[in-house]
């Protein structure tokens, strides 16, 4: 029988029994026990469950799911085979309705709870495909003695669970994955050399590539043995360190807004959702509220995603990227796209936000997506940049809630706070918050 001891005497192993109420930002599912909460990943609003104590700390405790006794209704049968051993999708046994009604709570639960900032939160935009929307994946390669295989990490491991086919992938995606499977089965002499191995295909899943990382430099023949191998991929590179070769893997494509395509090579960040990936451009341009002739700057721009439709409508825009790679490309889709009013420039784009605001440099809207680290107190800076508004697109709540406090003290108004549904099944979140000068 599970156990009534006060929790501050619960010992790792022990049992309790818990009904679960919500919904963590990293997806456990959260419940008390005596007063104290509970994080038990696997478990969703609804459930009541057996769970035996993991960790039990001063003002938590950790718990892993010995059975559920009595089920949410808001549970679903999860589509894939892996669920719960793979690290990924630990949503997938929760509706969809449901998760994208979490995802809100939890966002302005973390505004409130991070930044201090009680603001509404809209409603999630849903994702057009529930699965099939991955547009890439990363797999490791697994070899034992004289076999090889493929597959996602395991929760809560280092180990490896080998798959078949992921539900959350798009069909081309699966095709190549199927073909390279078999590949490295056949042969694992040359699987003991590959580490990890990525595979991407373009917005209309029409055209794939796969970028093969070594861990020792590989035989002459093996790109030849690899596209023979992989006849579903137009583009096949084995990456070691940081080189990849050929230099001139086949380029994907993205769309725009305006029905434009953007061209990138390998190294270069794109969504892996791209139907949530155009309707998150719609929205940071629609809210830049930048009109013909006005300024915007754009930092962390990558291959021109926002800078490239801005400029088209004759925006002028300043962008920068710490990436030589993304850069690049956004000059080359900047010439293909006939454009002359955005300007890309390689450098740290904080850094060059401090250079613009030491020569007196303003712009009337600054339009940010950094990474999942956000920026911290040098988001400052770019704040004393923009005369009207600021639009920072971010796949972390909690760093977007520091940073969004941190703007506010310098003299500017969260407006709203809009989240994309870019991960179905999973607890990620990506968000577009807008801030207006008062």
């Amino acid at each position: 029988m599970p156990k009534t001891n006060e929790t501050t005497k619960l010992t790792t192993g022990e049992l309790i029994i818990v009904t679960i109420d919500g919904l963590a930002g990293q997806g456990a599912g959260i419940g008390r026990h005596e007063g104290k909460a509970v994080f038990a990943h696997g478990a969703y609003p609804g459930d009541t469950a057996t769970l035996r104590v993991t960790k039990n700390k001063k003002r938590h405790m950790e718990a892993d799911i010995v059975r559920i006794d009595s089920p949410s209704p808001q549970r679903q049968t999860p589509a894939c085979p892996h669920f719960g051993d793979c690290g990924g999708c630990q949503w997938m046994g929760l509706e969809y309705k449901t998760q994208l009604e979490w995802k809100k709570k939890i966002t302005k639960d973390i505004f409130q709870r991070i930044g201090r900032l009680n603001v509404d939160v809209d409603d999630v935009i849903p994702s057009p495909n529930e699965f099939a929307y991955r547009a890439r994946i990363r797999l490791k390669v697994i070899c034992k003695g004289a076999t090889a295989d493929i597959g996602f990490r395991r929760q809560k491991s280092h180990d490896i669970v080998a798959i078949e086919k992921c539900p959350v992938a798009n069909d081309l995606v699966n095709t190549i994955l199927a073909e390279l499977k078999t590949a490295i089965s056949s042969a694992p002499a040359r699987a003991k050399k590959i580490d990890e191995v990525e595979i991407e295909t373009d917005h209309k899943g029409k055209t794939g590539r796969i970028i093969i990382s070594l861990t020792e430099p590989a035989p002459k023949d093996f790109i030849g043995w690899l596209e023979k191998q992989i006849p579903s991929a137009r583009g096949v590179a084995i990456k070691l360190g940081k080189k990849i070769t050929p230099q001139d893997l086949l380029s994907l494509t993205a769309k725009t807004p305006q029905g434009d395509k953007l061209s990138y090579g390998a190294n270069v960040f794109s969504q892996v959702n791209h139907e949530q990936g155009l309707k998150l451009a719609e929205l940071v341009i629609k809210n830049s509220a930048l009109k013909p002739g006005d300024m915007g700057l754009d930092l962390f721009c990558g291959m021109g995603n926002f800078a490239l439709p801005l400029a088209k409508e004759g925006v002028s825009i300043t962008a920068f990227d710490s990436s030589r790679e993304a850069i690049d490309w956004a000059m080359e889709n900047r010439s293909q796209m006939g454009i002359v009013t955005a300007q890309f420039e390689k450098g740290d784009a904080i850094e060059q936000a401090g250079r613009l605001l030491a020569s007196g440099f303003y712009f009337d809207t600054v339009i940010l997506d950094p990474p999942r680290s956000g920026v911290g107190e040098k988001i400052k800076t770019v704040a004393a940049l923009a005369k009207k508004r600021i639009v920072y697109v971010s796949c972390d709540p909690a760093t977007a809630a520091r940073d969004a406090s941190l703007i506010c003290a310098t003299g500017f108004k969260l407006e709203k706070i809009e989240p994309v549904d870019m991960f179905p099944q999973t607890p990620h979140i990506e968000i577009v918050m807008t801030l207006t000068k008062l």
